[in-house]
């Protein structure tokens, strides 16, 4: 099969423009990820500490918040690495949620029972909520018993670290 000049010159221009326009895209994208390699136990309502940040563009940041800088529709997650940070026998609940300016945000509750020395799961609170600039974003947690939290797993020769929370936002 032949392939003409005209046809290479037109693919290599669509290729460049679609480089170039995703690059713009790139550019202007507006999301975070924030960490945090401490353990975070209860009991008592707590704000989740987020000092790590993995990647930030567009947003502003503080140890346990972010700060919006656009007004729009975002995705807001946050996952916790949940668990019993002593050996005594934990048997409660922890409870994670999301929070708009100082305010719980509706229906963004979730709750994990432990039971078990030694056993995390993960508990995520995720919502899709339009967020004004200067509004505040973060996550409370509730543990009923003090040796139960967010509980971090340092990094190994083998493994990277298992953080206590992983928080995520992105612009739609």
């Amino acid at each position: 099969m032949k392939v003409s000049k005209h046809f290479i010159c037109n693919t290599f221009i669509f290729v460049l423009g679609f480089m170039l326009s995703a690059s713009a895209w790139a550019e202007q994208a507006v999301y975070a990820q924030l960490s945090s390699l401490a353990n975070q136990l209860g009991p008592n309502v707590k704000t989740v500490a987020m000092e790590k940040v993995d990647e930030l563009h567009g947003l502003g940041h503080s140890s346990d918040q972010v700060v919006i800088k656009t007004s729009g529709a975002y995705f807001v997650m946050a996952a916790a690495q949940m668990g019993s940070g002593k050996s005594e026998q934990p048997n409660g609940y922890i409870d994670l949620w999301l929070v708009k300016n100082g305010d719980r945000i509706s229906n963004s509750n979730t709750r994990q029972s432990i039971d078990t020395k030694h056993s995390t799961s993960v508990l995520i609170s995720q919502a899709v909520i339009h967020l004004e600039k200067g509004d505040k974003i973060s996550a409370g947690f509730f543990a009923n018993k003090s040796s139960l939290g967010l509980i971090s797993t340092p990094a190994t020769n083998d493994e990277p670290a298992i953080p206590s929370i992983i928080f995520s936002i992105f612009k739609i």
